[in-house]
């Protein structure tokens, strides 16, 4: 049959050879790319849950929804008792022909909504994040607001009811106030970003996989270039055998990143976003919403990891490239056996 010959005693093998030689100058290129991206994405994949969590609890005021509640609710009954009535007597407590000063009362309930039920209520509200899980609490919200205007007086009779009221969205609040951060917890514990979490072990070896792969085929390479029924032997063939199995891994790794990524930026109008975000917005909707309406908690949650996306689409590039290079190479080496030595025993 013939033996393996030298790498480079005549054109041709020269030709072959500097192809393997470019193969692997582009698999080290997109290997290094790729770690590179790797390590920049392994922490904010991490942080992701908690950066979500920091955007809706601290940014989205979703931290003081109780303590502000709180707050509402021991002012507004601070507010009756200044002008001799009590919550017991709600909602028709006493007070016509009385007068009193409740403005500090009143400050303070703007002071709540200021610190976070405002934006709460946005949230609440909004036709994208305002899930089924948070429409008591924007009801209760709507109503201590629409009460407020009612505030700008000394009539007792008139404050009286309006702080009853609001003192019973306050309560009504603070005993939602649960459910209302339970809603928040399924939107941060959604499947979307437990897949984030999932992919990280997969992330790890990722940039391996084709020098793996390159490494089997080089093993073959140098100890015969040619299968085993074409005069090669079963050390080579098992080694090529290895490198076709980490090349598939990595074309099909590769190519999901590619396509993935393709759809995330160039097809995000025909990517729908189920539960638990309301009125099934697609992809392009809910990022140029939440990016526009919500700037803070955009650069909290998202910012941090556009950069390395973007690193790992371009590894992830490279790497694609150099597997099907790769590919028609590995296939081709074998049927034309350019190293064998055919005259020889």
């Amino acid at each position: 049959m013939g033996e393996r010959g030298a790498s480079c005693n005549s054109l041709g093998r020269c030709l072959w050879t500097s192809c393997c030689a470019a193969i692997w100058a582009l698999t080290i290129v997109g290997c290094f790319l790729g770690t590179v991206a790797v390590r920049s994405l392994i922490g904010p994949l991490k942080d992701f849950p908690a950066s979500l969590h920091e955007g809706f609890y601290q940014e989205l005021g979703f931290a003081g929804l109780r303590s502000d509640s709180e707050r509402v609710q021991n002012a507004s009954a601070a507010a009756l008792a200044a002008c001799g009535a009590s919550v017991a007597q709600c909602p028709s407590p006493p007070g016509a022909g009385t007068q009193a000063n409740t403005s500090a009362e009143r400050a303070e309930i703007q002071g709540a909504f200021s610190s976070s039920l405002s934006t709460i209520f946005r949230v609440a509200t909004d036709p994208y994040l305002g899930t089924e899980g948070l429409n008591s609490t924007a009801e209760h919200l709507r109503s201590i607001s629409e009460q407020l205007d009612s505030l700008a007086t000394a009539e007792c009779d008139v404050t009286n009811v309006a702080y009853c009221e609001i003192h019973e969205a306050a309560d009504s609040l603070v005993d939602g106030s649960q459910q209302a951060l339970a809603a928040i917890d399924e939107l941060i514990d959604s499947e979307q970003v437990q897949r984030f979490e999932d992919d990280l072990a997969l992330l790890y070896v990722l940039p391996y996989l084709p020098l793996v792969s390159l490494l089997f085929f080089s093993c073959f390479w140098r100890k015969d270039a040619a299968w085993c029924c074409c005069g090669g032997s079963a050390v080579g063939c098992l080694a090529w055998a290895l490198h076709v199995a980490f090349w598939l891994a990595s074309l099909i790794v590769n190519l999901v990143i590619l396509v993935a990524a393709w759809a995330l930026k160039f097809s995000q109008d025909g990517i729908t976003m189920g539960a638990p975000f309301r009125g099934n917005p697609t992809l392009s909707e809910l990022l140029s919403h939440v990016e526009r309406t919500y700037p803070d908690f955009w650069a909290i949650v998202v910012v941090p990891l556009e950069d390395p996306l973007s690193k790992l689409y371009a590894s992830s590039f490279v790497l694609l490239v150099a597997c099907l290079l790769l590919g028609v190479y590995g296939l081709c080496l074998p049927v034309c056996r350019p190293y064998t030595d055919k005259g020889t025993a």
